[in-house]
């Protein structure tokens, strides 16, 4: 690395310092919460709204919070004679400077429905930032995970403060216990100014690699709305995003603009290398093998024959019971024709409050919500998975208990 990008780099953690020290004196507040409902991550709820956290998500938030995220398993030292793996070590992480910071849902679930939960967590974001000595200075809010560029002199705080109360509001808004995410949370340190440019363009980029837009413009919850300066950005009562990075590499968005575009031509010319070499790797390999087994034709001639011969069992079992394999023929055609249209999960969760009129899910008794699932698997056409995602059952549960139900009542 160059001299000048490391003194580059040094000027840049000086004014973050900077700007940190700046928000301090100013005795910010926060912004206000938009959705309506309280913050139960404070001490002392005046709405008397519970602490739906249990002892064991505050502890997973917590504990884990020290442990690094590496998710190398690969040999460690021997410890009393033992060999450890790399995960079994407890790693520090590093708590000053600029991180690349992810979090995903637990299970892989969505998190995010509406608005209300977008707004929910950087309302919660802006919030943990004031009181943890942090500032944003990219992020991108997908259905199942999160990513922030950030630079902290508390990153163990600040994401136990975000994640916390997140949690607590988002399970006492929707009736539901349990942790949302993931733990532990997984972090990078960014140490160098040509990873600090690039991991912010992977965070604004990050939902056209996804295929959800054309373009990091159009996608709603962004940072990049921020670098608009001229323009009304609706995020702004919500959170507070640092300029810092942005003004370092780029003179406007228009250059930002032409630089994530460039990024992402980029990104995918090295994906389209991966997969030639993967393909001509696997046909040569498949050219050996076939070389090396003369008798495979022979195999597959032979299997494709036994095929055939079941074919033919099979046609002649029909034939002798055609009106009764005519009707399993209908209804199983009709069960699959139903299937092929899925809803989407934002299709799932409106169907589900629909369902729940206005009460919620800690509230149903357990035949209740089995009828619930059972109406949106039938009529909803919903997956178990979906299923799974919008009640926050586990995904054994789901199928467990719709394998064992028959009848469909409402709920009244």
């Amino acid at each position: 690395m160059g001299g000048d990008v490391m003194r580059d780099f040094s000027s840049l953690i000086s004014a973050a310092e900077k700007a940190i020290s700046a928000a301090k004196t100013q005795n910010s507040t926060g912004v206000a919460d938009a959705t309506g409902a309280p913050d139960v991550s404070s001490a002392a709820d005046a709405t008397g709204a519970p602490d739906v956290s249990s002892a064991a998500d505050a502890t997973s938030v917590t504990d884990a919070a020290d442990v690094s995220s590496a998710t190398d398993v690969s040999a460690g030292p021997v410890v009393g004679g033992t060999l450890l793996k790399r995960t079994q070590i407890n790693l520090k992480r590093d708590q000053i400077g600029f991180f690349h910071v992810w979090i995903r849902g637990s299970n892989r679930n969505n998190v995010f429905y509406n608005n209300a939960d977008f707004i929910g967590f950087l309302e919660r974001c802006h919030k943990s930032a004031i009181k943890n000595e942090t500032i944003v200075s990219a992020f991108v809010l997908m259905d199942n995970h999160v990513h922030l560029q950030i630079y902290t002199r508390a990153l163990n705080a600040f994401m136990k403060s975000l994640l916390m109360s997140f949690n607590q509001w988002y399970n006492w808004r929707k009736g539901l216990s349990g942790q949302l995410f993931n733990s532990p949370f997984s972090s990078k340190l960014i140490d160098n100014e040509d990873y600090l440019l690039y991991n912010y363009l992977y965070i604004l980029t990050n939902p056209v690699r996804a295929g959800i837009c054309k373009n990091i413009t159009k996608y709603k919850w962004s940072s990049y709305h921020f670098t608009k300066k001229e323009k009304f950005n609706f995020l702004n009562k919500y959170i507070n995003v640092s300029d810092l990075v942005f003004n370092n590499f780029f003179k406007s968005n228009i250059e930002l603009h032409y630089t994530a575009n460039k990024h992402l031509r980029e990104y995918w010319s090295l994906l389209d290398d991966k997969k030639t070499i993967e393909t001509n790797t696997k046909a040569i390999a498949d050219y050996k093998r076939a070389n090396d087994d003369k008798k495979t034709l022979e195999r597959e001639k032979e299997s494709i024959k036994g095929l055939e011969t079941i074919e033919s069992d099979n046609k002649t079992r029909a034939n002798n019971n055609n009106n009764n394999n005519n009707r399993e023929k209908r209804s199983y055609l009709s069960r699959q024709t139903n299937h092929l249209v899925r809803p989407t999960d934002h299709e799932v969760a409106t169907s589900l409050s629909f369902l729940l009129k206005e009460r919620k899910l800690n509230e149903l008794s357990h035949k209740e919500l089995i009828r619930v699932m059972k109406i949106l698997r039938d009529h909803g056409n919903a997956t178990y998975r979906q299923i799974s995602s919008v009640t926050h059952e586990s995904l054994y549960e789901v199928i467990r208990d719709l394998a064992t139900v028959f009848c469909i009542y409402l709920i009244y």
